[in-house]
């Protein structure tokens, strides 16, 4: 996970979940621990939801880990967006710019955007 990120964030989740400490209660790689660390958020979905509904604003921008499989393919990610309200909800998937560069990377992520969806 990143450990530090260059924007200011009212609410995250490092805070809730360390990367660290899940790898090291369950003796995981940085991998199974990132698998495992949405699973713990997802529990923990509810508590996050009312921390978040308390900040102020019109909108709310989740930054959600770089690795698509980590929230696109996991029961996990579904629950976090019920929880917040699946009903005001958009996704934005942001394609890497430089894997678009070729034809193969360009259908590739579009592809990768249509599953996401």
């Amino acid at each position: 996970g990143a450990e530090r990120v260059h924007y200011d964030a009212e609410f995250d989740v490092r805070d809730l979940i360390s990367l660290t400490e899940v790898m090291d209660e369950y003796d995981l790689g940085p991998n199974g621990a990132q698998i495992l660390a949405a699973d713990l958020l997802a529990a923990q979905a509810g508590d996050v939801a009312d921390q978040l509904h308390t900040l102020s604003g019109e909108m709310m921008i989740v930054d959600t880990p770089g690795q698509v499989e980590l929230f696109a393919f996991r029961e996990a990610s579904n629950h976090l967006i019920e929880t917040l309200g699946r009903e005001q909800s958009a996704i934005i998937y942001l394609f890497d710019p430089m894997l678009s560069r070729s034809p193969s990377g360009f259908v590739s992520q579009m592809l990768l955007s249509s599953i996401v969806e």
